[in-house]
């Protein structure tokens, strides 16, 4: 986000003006303003909803090839211009280019959160330390609250690349002073080639050091974290956050500053060869455009392989020519990139940035929502506005020095409204800061609610070994006596609800191939003490015996078949009984993600036994599938509902249903989540209707669900949901 000397100034006081014309500068290039411009465009257009521009947040890398390439700039100018580098004005213009905006924000932030969103208050008590200290990328990677993370209210998430170029200005001074004292000993050349070489050597280690694969719970893959301790550390945040990795660009920009100064192109030869520079510069361009329609962050099957493994560096290079063109004296580029409309946008960037991110999470909620067109065009006004309001009052006045010039004429005057008008400011202000920095200390940093939801839900969950002992079935009765009854609503069946809601007839007498996909609710009786009625177990009439026995409800007295001998007629009282049940046998067994973990409570008060967990996906749940199969674990009914978190392969969907081929009663459950791969999902899912498979389309029920149904993120449910949701499966399975 810097823009240093490029950016020209608001006029000054005669005073201000005659200092600052003792200082190195450079020449001002407003095409840099114009890539600035479509770097921050690219990053908001993707914060607001990464499907319009799955790369966008690539213009932070292009932010840092900037960075790289003008402070190194500056420095070479200041040095060649003084004789030394002063790193104590180095810092003072870096500080007051910077940190007014960014006490603007994290006030406004706090204030904001203490006012409207107070139980966040503990959870950004960090986030704030750590934006004051420009440590968040390393804050949240140590969190593991990263760039992707979802399902939390985080508005200084976006400061971890202010962080990062942060931590670069206060290390590079250091490193230019070594250099340059040593100048006789190395040429501009090789000092370049060093950089670069660095820099690939940065790009090679992060390709290596890169996981390829699905990234879920550290449990399930625990090959895409790095433990420290009792820590799992996702290894794609690290690569994304730290300093040291994110250095390549940075490095690449510094290289190109020690070969590619403008004002000794202008008198070179190279002067001449503007258009050459022109359609390189292009090129450039067209590159950075694919680059950012092309490459993701994270995807369900995991982080980018291309990313991690070249694409930051093939960024890097692209910047790196559209700059060689920008500075060119007599290439055109630059001058259309500088246009007045891009050079606006260019010269607020910095506060774009600032303030985008908080201003989306007011509107979305939580992390990983994704904004409306409506909903971006209000979050971009608002942002516009709060940006100008920063730039003219706050960040050109304190980084020209006119505010000295303001106040003197403030207390000068003879009209005293202004200093009222300022004083009562600074006292609201005072006061307003004070207050919300006391409920900040206050405050406890406690689970949010989704994760709070989920751990509740845990508590009311049986492990796959637990199934496997064969103690679900106790651990179920206890937290059947356990829960409240007033919660479990027993749902009945109205007239125009799908016949999937009655107790199935026996497998001989069903149609096989008729299985409907509930798309209305049921509706819901006065809630009864009692669990509704479990499904008998019964037999393929392809595969039974015509004597074997069939278990039923125990109020349907039991038949003799007819082609039995005339003494077992005779003697109903001595027929033999039904066989054993397998002791790990489950009757209603409901396997899911963190969203059926969140009704865990209210199924297992109804009779569920419930294997739920976060982040789970179908492909994870074969194995698992085909082992409780072996165990003899399946019952009556089994309740799928998996999809949430990543795309369905019919081969995976498959697989989860051939070991309950020969469970009366089977229920997938559709996807409702704002995620590109919904659609397909449940398109997959309701395809498996028919046999013994009943689908629940939970896509189409979920938004007519009474009352307070879901968290921020529109995905997991809260109280009003979760008996929903648990009505839903139970009038399908009953």
């Amino acid at each position: 986000m810097t823009t240093l000397g490029t950016t020209p100034a608001a006029p000054a006081p005669q005073s201000v003006a005659d200092a600052a014309s003792t200082r190195p500068h450079l020449r001002y290039l407003p095409g840099l303003d114009g890539l600035r411009a479509l770097a921050v465009m690219a990053v908001m257009v993707y914060h607001a909803d990464p499907d319009w521009l799955p790369g966008g947040f690539l213009g932070v890398e292009v932010f840092f090839v900037l960075s790289g390439y003008l402070i190194t700039l500056l420095l070479l100018v200041e040095f060649d211009h003084n004789g030394r580098i002063d790193l104590g004005r180095f810092w003072l213009r870096r500080a007051k280019r910077l940190l007014p905006a960014l006490f603007v924000l994290l006030f406004l932030v706090l204030v904001v959160t203490a006012a409207f969103r107070a139980e966040a208050l503990g959870r950004l008590r960090g986030d704030l330390i750590a934006g004051l200290t420009y440590v968040s990328n390393w804050y949240q990677i140590w969190t593991a609250q990263g760039y992707a993370a979802a399902g939390e209210f985080a508005p200084l998430r976006h400061l971890w690349s202010l962080a990062v170029e942060e931590q670069f200005y206060l290390v590079w001074p250091l490193v230019m002073i070594v250099l340059l004292r040593n100048r006789s000993s190395w040429s501009p050349a090789l000092v370049a080639a060093w950089l670069t070489t660095i820099a690939l050597l940065i790009t090679i280690g992060v390709g290596l050091l890169h996981h390829a694969g699905r990234i879920g719970e550290c449990a399930v893959t625990p090959d895409a974290y790095w433990s420290l301790g009792e820590r799992c550390l996702p290894i794609a945040d690290a690569l994304y956050l730290s300093t040291i990795t994110r250095a390549g660009g940075l490095l690449l920009g510094a290289a190109l500053a020690f070969l590619w100064r403008p004002d000794a192109l202008a008198r070179g030869p190279i002067r001449r060869h503007g258009l050459m520079l022109d359609v390189i510069g292009l090129m450039g361009l067209v590159t950075l455009g694919v680059l950012a329609w092309r490459l993701h962050f994270v995807t369900p099957d995991g982080a980018d392989d291309v990313l991690f493994r070249g694409g930051f560096w093939f960024t890097d290079i692209a910047t790196l020519v559209v700059i060689a063109a920008i500075a060119h004296p007599t290439a055109r580029l630059g001058r259309v990139l500088g246009l007045q409309p891009l050079r606006w946008i260019g010269t607020r960037s910095y506060g774009l940035y600032l303030f985008h991110w908080p201003i989306y999470q007011l509107i979305r909620r939580v992390a990983g929502n994704k904004l409306s067109l409506e909903q971006f065009a209000i979050a971009m006004v608002l942002t516009v506005f709060v940006t100008e309001l920063s730039y003219r009052f706050v960040e050109q006045p304190i980084r020209t020095g006119e505010w000295r010039y303001w106040m003197r004429r403030i207390w000068h005057q003879d009209e005293p409204t202004a200093r009222l008008v300022l004083g009562s400011a600074t006292v609201v202000c005072l006061i307003v800061g004070g207050l919300s920095v006391y409920r900040l200390q206050a405050a406890e940093a406690g689970p949010t609610a989704i994760e709070a939801g989920l751990a509740d839900g845990e508590q009311d969950t049986v492990s796959i070994d637990e199934l496997l002992a064969g103690s679900a079935g106790a651990d179920v009765a206890v937290r059947q006596q356990r829960g409240p009854t007033t919660v479990a609503a027993t749902p009945t069946t109205s007239p125009s609800t799908p016949t999937t809601t009655t107790v199935p007839p026996p497998a001989a007498e069903r149609e096989p191939v008729v299985a409907p996909v509930v798309t209305e609710a049921p509706d819901v009786a006065a809630p009864a003490a009692t669990a509704p009625a479990t499904v008998a177990p019964t037999t393929p009439a392809s595969t039974a015996p015509a004597t074997t026995p069939a278990t039923t409800q125990a109020t349907t007295p039991a038949t003799t078949p007819t082609t039995a001998p005339p003494t077992t007629a005779a003697a109903p009282v001595e027929e033999a009984p039904p066989p054993e049940p397998s002791p790990t046998r489950v009757s209603q067994l409901a396997i899911g993600d963190s969203v059926m973990l969140g009704a865990a409570g209210v199924l297992a008060g109804r009779g569920w036994a419930v294997n739920a967990e976060v982040s789970r996906q179908m492909i994870d749940t074969v194995p698992l599938m085909q082992r409780l199969d072996d165990g003899g674990v399946f019952g009556d009914i089994v309740v799928i509902h998996l999809g949430t978190n990543g795309p369905i392969s019919a081969t995976s969907l498959d697989g989860v249903l051939a070991p309950v081929a020969d469970v009366p009663r089977v229920v997938l459950v559709t996807v409702f989540a704002d995620r590109n791969w919904a659609a397909s999902n449940n398109d997959l899912i309701r395809s498996r209707a028919g046999g013994n498979v009943v689908v629940v389309d939970w896509a189409a029920l979920a938004p007519q669900c009474p009352g307070d149904c879901f968290e921020d993120d529109a995905i997991h449910l809260r109280p009003d949901g979760r008996r929903y949701y648990a009505d839903l499966i139970g009038a399908a399975a009953a």
